[in-house]
């Protein structure tokens, strides 16, 4: 079992050293961006619709017919074009389920290779310039790393914003403070 677990994550590795690269090579930052977007996206859809591995990975299908599924699921940027790739040969091999660690490596590529932290902020509006001035000086002074912000709008948080990067969150979302109320007020 520790050999399949060293060759899988040589695998990972290689898996995320290959899009890291091409997508650097191709348009640098904001490449190397667009291939983890589009990872993500693919991540989620893998996770909450677990029928479409099945599909890609089935033994009776051709790796020519393997291939063509993956590409159905991606548009012609050079991003869904270099995933495609990647993910043609991980779905021949039986590996798609490597994708949520390719993943989580990518995003270590991007921390070590160009000293930066993707932070995500979701608001109940979008952000105007002076606001995201001061998230991103602030994230930079507390993370002493440069960032990028991945800025998403859920207009159910009612107000405030939730910030997350590198596996923590900070939650000052009106919604979030309501249901602390919420909970203190049913415990009173």
């Amino acid at each position: 079992m520790t050999n399949n677990r060293l060759v899988q994550k040589k695998q990972i590795a290689v898996y995320a050293r290959t899009l890291f690269d091409a997508a650097y090579a191709e348009q640098k930052l904001e490449s190397v961006l667009n291939v983890r977007v589009r990872l993500q996206e693919l991540c989620r859809a893998l996770r909450s619709d677990s029928q479409i591995a099945q599909t890609i990975q089935d033994s009776a299908l051709s790796d020519a017919q393997k291939m063509q599924l993956v590409a159905s699921i991606f548009d012609s940027t050079p991003a869904d074009t270099l995933l495609k790739d990647v993910l043609g040969v991980m779905a021949q091999r039986g590996e798609l389920a490597l994708c949520p660690a390719v993943q989580q490596a990518f995003e270590q590529l991007i921390v070590s290779e160009l000293k930066l932290c993707v932070v995500s902020v979701t608001s109940a509006v979008a952000l105007d310039d002076h606001l995201r001035e001061l998230i991103t000086n602030k994230v930079e002074a507390d993370l002493c790393m440069r960032v990028v912000l991945d800025e998403r709008v859920d207009r159910s948080l009612l107000g405030g914003i939730i910030l997350s990067a590198q596996g923590k969150c900070i939650d000052a979302s009106v919604k979030s403070r309501l249901e602390i109320y919420r909970d203190q007020l049913k415990r009173a």
